[in-house]
This record gives C-alpha cells, structure tokens and sequence, in this order.
C-alpha cells in the first residue's frame, strides 16, 4: 500500500494504491435451485491503522473517516472490525450477499452482493455477478466529495467468490475470464469436487462490469457455466 497523505489544511483524506475485497461463499446447490436467497458478504478495506497512535483505545482518524465514507458509498454495510493481518490492517464491514435464480425485477429489489444463475435451455446454468447501481455511485462520490479517499473507485474493487459443491456429485464447469485458486484462467474445463470449495476472484475487466448500468438493470457478467448433476 502506498503512502498515507493525510491533507489536513483542506480536510481531504488521501487513500491511495488500497484495494477494496468483497467476498462470499456461494454453495453449488443454492444456484441450481429457484429462487433467490440471501447471505452475507465482507467488505474488506485497507487502512493504515486501526488504532490512534496517541491512544490506542481509540480508532485511528483514518477508521473514522472510512466508516464514514462505506456508510455513503455502501448504506446497508454494517461496520463489524479493524484487524491487523500481517503487516497490513483492515476495516471490514459486513455487506448483504445474494444468489439464485431470480427475475430482472426480483434482483433489482435486492441489496448488496449478487450471485445470479440463470438456466439455459440444454440445462446448464451461467453464473454471473453483479453490484447495485447505488454502489457504484456511492463509490463514486466518496471519491469526489469531502472523504476524497481515491480507493473508493470502481477499478479498485476486487470481487472474491467461494464456491462450494455441496451436491453429492463432482460437478463439470468451464470458467472464463477469472482467477481459479489464484490461477488466471482464459477458458477452461473445471471439475469441482463434491464437498470441495473453489476460490474465485473475478478479472479486473469482469468486476468493472458488475457495476456497469448498460448491462440491465441487475448488471451483470457471465464467468461460470456449470453442468448440473446427474
């Protein structure tokens, strides 16, 4: 992480070269299934500390000025921790998370994190992921207004999904366009094991497009088939 400016004679808070993780586990079944359920996802935001250097009973200013910028960028998030992890500290926030299948205006209606499935007609379902409008601009003006904290943009935003199968059955995928296990993959056949979690972090590319409002109005990008059991 780059360093810390903190601009005081303007007000302006400086975070920049941070990156913003979402992440949610998914299980296999709940997409395979109608219907859309609700879950949670963390919001994770690097900060330089948690605590003030003064008193560490209190928060940092740094903290303080991000819970007040996730509440105008993400209103449902729900501040939950400041942690240390390494030599890296973060504030997270506890975020709405859902998947399934579910109509445009079912998922419009939804809040947070979206895993959608969609069933095709030879019976395989594309997974796609998708953010609020609300988001995005919240984002947006965090950015641009008195918080001025430059990590609040949308290419800054690192989408991490868990998949687990908890189907009775390996099932055959093909992912495209995301990282499996921390590995880039372009195009490629995946046999998820029964009981087994994959890790997913969306490219670049694709998690921009989550937020994207020409997409619909759920927003959406397609980075999984999967091949329903047998």
């Amino acid at each position: 992480m780059k360093k810390m400016l903190l601009a005081g004679a303007i007000g302006a808070f400086i975070l920049t070269g941070c990156k913003i993780d979402v992440e949610t586990k998914v299980p296999l079944s709940g997409l395979m299934s109608e219907g859309i359920k609700a879950g949670n996802a963390n919001l994770l935001i690097e900060v330089a500390a948690c605590n003030d250097h003064k008193d560490s009973r209190n928060p940092s200013d740094m903290l303080i000025k991000v819970r007040d910028a996730v509440a105008k960028a993400f209103p449902v998030a729900v501040y939950k921790e400041c942690f240390r992890k390494e030599f890296n500290s973060y504030a997270n926030f506890e975020i709405p998370a859902n998947y399934g299948q579910g109509s445009d205006a079912e998922w419009a209606a939804t809040k947070g994190v979206r895993i959608m499935s969609h069933r095709a007609k030879d019976g395989t379902f594309s997974i796609s992921a998708g953010l609020p409008e609300d988001v995005r601009k919240g984002l947006e003006a965090s950015s641009k207004e008195k918080y001025k904290i430059e990590a609040f943009k949308v290419e800054n935003v690192r989408m991490h999904i868990a998949f687990g199968n908890d189907t009775d059955q390996d099932l055959k995928t093909f992912a495209f366009g995301t990282f499996v296990q921390n590995t880039p993959v372009v195009g490629s056949e995946l046999s998820m094991r029964k009981g087994a979690t994959y890790n997913f972090r969306l490219s670049d590319v694709a998690t921009a497009l989550t937020f994207h409002v020409g997409l619909g109005p759920v927003g959406s990008t397609s980075f999984l088939t999967v091949w329903p059991p047998n």
